[in-house]
C-alpha cells in the first residue's frame, strides 16, 4: 500500500506539472519569417498536432517559449511523420524549415519519448468544428482543448 500512494504522489505531480506549464509556438508561412503566422498555446507533451490547414502558404520558420529542458520537433508531413527537426540541433527558440521541401506540417514536443504517446491532434480542422458550433467565441488564439466525442 505504501508503494501504491508513492506511485500515485509521483503521478500526480507529474500531471500537474504537464497541465500548468503554458508552452506556446509560432509559426511564419510566406517568403519570410515574421510574413503570415500562426500561433497556439498549449500544455501536453508526447501529443502530436498537425497544423498544415491553418497557413496558406508553406511553413518557414518557428519560435517558441516554455519548452524548457524539452525538445520541441517539427515535421516535414502530417501527423508527427517524415523528417524531423530537432530543437536541440538549434539555436533556442527559433528555427528555420529550409531542409524541408514544403516547409514543416506538424510538431510535438518531447518531454519522455519520441512517440505521440497522448494522441495526435489536427488543429485547425478542429478549430473549424470548434468555431461552427460555437459561433460566440471571437479568440483567434485557442489553448489545446479536447473535442467533444460527438463532433
Amino acid at each position: 500500500m505504501n508503494n501504491f500512494i508513492k506511485i500515485l504522489a509521483v503521478l500526480l505531480a507529474t500531471a500537474v506539472s504537464v497541465v500548468s506549464a503554458k508552452m506556446r509556438v509560432w509559426v511564419y508561412a510566406g517568403a519570410y519569417l515574421g510574413a503570415g503566422r500562426w500561433s497556439m498555446k498549449f500544455s501536453t507533451t508526447q501529443k502530436c498536432y498537425t497544423f498544415s490547414s491553418c497557413l496558406d502558404d508553406d511553413s518557414v520558420g518557428a519560435d517558441w517559449s516554455g519548452i524548457d529542458e524539452s525538445a520541441i520537433v517539427f515535421y516535414e508531413k502530417e501527423q508527427c511523420q517524415g523528417e524531423k527537426l530537432i530543437s536541440r540541433d538549434f539555436p533556442k527558440g527559433q528555427l528555420m524549415f529550409s531542409s524541408f521541401d514544403k516547409g514543416a506540417k506538424s510538431f510535438m514536443v518531447w518531454s519522455d519519448g519520441m512517440y505521440a504517446t497522448r494522441g495526435i491532434e489536427l488543429e485547425c480542422l478542429e478549430r473549424a468544428r470548434l468555431n461552427a458550433t460555437n459561433a460566440t467565441n471571437s479568440s483567434g488564439e485557442v489553448d489545446d482543448a479536447t473535442l467533444p466525442s460527438n463532433v
